[in-house]
């Protein structure tokens, strides 16, 4: 895992290094939890002396930031989408090509001819940032990059896999495949938010390995979090909070929790997991096991926080917490980081060596992982061993507070930007 610098303080007002376009089609105040990452790097990025514009599809309230600007995607904006049938033609077209997901392509002609627009009124170059999911911003940097060429430099960031995303489906696996090569032979650089990831891709693209780079999500320290008294309660909370989809797979826990309550062992007899957020029930492979702990109160289904702040409360109050990985281990869950910095025990189903597997194992907070290969034995006594960890937090490693201050990784970008004003 990379080594980022220490964070020092943000150098003040010296001269502009450059200027950076973010591209981001979620952006405060756009509660989903891809609007964090351009957010904090529009944020920071001033400190190491660049000067940030963002264009994003997500509204902005009566006090906008005049480096905001709103680009509309026709297809989600009702008031610049009169005739109905329009709306349903983009509704088909982004079912048949993404399987049900969100391109955003509609999106993509508005945001280039935004960025444009910021783009000529600035002389010099500027650099481009864009941020996927969705794909369209991708696709409208490509169309600056193609109008602009040395002008502007282009640096794609993932958030997510394109090519064998778990999320995406079969329909879209074909055309991703296909627009991932464009992307990476176009791009002038390639962020991904793992090491594995990252790793995967110079496998695969060998003749862009030097263009690849990793810069994980993180923690803004701006945000104070911190564990909250635990309400008064005759059972033992532990908690997922959350979207449950896809590949991020509950089955393991739910059989072990019905298996160690039928065997009468106390600590899961007295437990009872909360399942804040929306459920893909194609993430439980059995269902009777969860309508038999929903039954007998030790499952609890809750409606998503209306908030991130509600959201983070309700982690903050429980005696230990759930992630959820993808099978294929390349990524890591957004709240992982939040998690950490609570420090309650957590609970990981995850690959063995992914991702989360090292982060936890660094992170100096008390943790349980189950692998999908352990054996029902094993995870049953996993899980027995969470349930009696002690709720007391427990404090970061400094190895932890250094890799992931979001202040840091603004840092990291900002010396590739700055390398790729003096490269060819």
């Amino acid at each position: 895992m990379p080594s980022l610098r220490p964070f020092t303080e943000a150098p003040g007002s010296g001269p502009v290094s450059g200027n950076v376009l973010i591209l981001a089609y979620s952006y405060p105040p756009d509660n989903r939890v891809g609007a964090l990452r351009p957010f904090r790097f529009a944020k920071y990025l001033p400190a190491y002396g660049f000067s940030t514009h963002v264009i994003t599809a997500s509204p902005q309230g009566a006090d906008v930031s005049e480096n905001v600007s709103y680009a509309p995607d026709w297809i989600e904006d009702r008031s610049r989408a009169p005739i109905k049938i329009a709306r349903i033609v983009g509704t088909k077209l982004r079912w048949a090509a993404y399987g049900g997901g969100q391109l955003a392509f509609t999106w993509a002609g508005s945001a280039a001819r935004a960025a444009g627009e910021a783009i000529e009124k600035s002389p010099g170059p500027w650099s481009i940032f864009s941020t996927s999911p969705p794909l369209g911003v991708h696709l409208a940097a490509m169309r600056l990059k193609k109008r602009y060429g040395n002008r502007v430099s282009w640096i794609a960031d993932f958030r997510d896999p394109l090519a064998h995303n778990p999320a995406s489906g079969a329909k879209a696996a074909f055309w991703n495949k296909r627009i991932e090569k464009v992307i990476f032979r176009v791009a002038d650089h390639l962020i991904a938010n793992t090491e594995a990831a990252a790793e995967r891709w110079r496998t695969r693209y060998p003749q862009w390995e030097h263009k690849i780079s990793c810069i994980y999500n993180g923690f803004d320290p701006g945000q104070e979090i911190e564990p909250k008294p635990i309400p008064p309660r005759e059972y033992k909370a532990i908690a997922h909070v959350g979207e449950i989809y896809g590949e991020r797979r509950l089955g393991q826990l739910l059989t072990s929790l019905d298996r160690l309550r039928r065997a009468g062992v106390e600590s899961a007899a007295r437990t009872r997991l909360e399942l804040i957020g929306a459920l893909d029930w194609r993430s439980v492979p059995d269902h009777g096991f969860l309508e038999r702990l929903i039954s007998q109160g030790a499952v609890v289904l809750r409606r998503a926080p209306a908030s991130p702040r509600e959201a983070v409360r309700a982690m903050c109050e429980a005696e230990g917490l759930v992630v959820l990985d993808w099978d294929t281990g390349w990524q890591v869950p957004a709240k992982l980081y939040v998690c950490i910095r609570i420090g309650r025990p957590i609970l990981a189903s995850t690959a063995k060596a992914s991702p989360v597997d090292q982060i936890l194992a660094r992170s100096g907070t008390p943790y349980v992982c189950i692998y999908p290969e352990d054996p029902p034995s094993d995870v049953d006594a996993k899980l027995t061993r969470f349930l009696n960890m002690p709720a007391g937090p427990v404090a970061p490693s400094e190895w932890f507070l250094r890799e992931f201050d979001v202040r840091n990784q603004a840092g990291t970008l900002a010396t590739i930007l700055k390398r790729l004003r003096t490269e060819p």
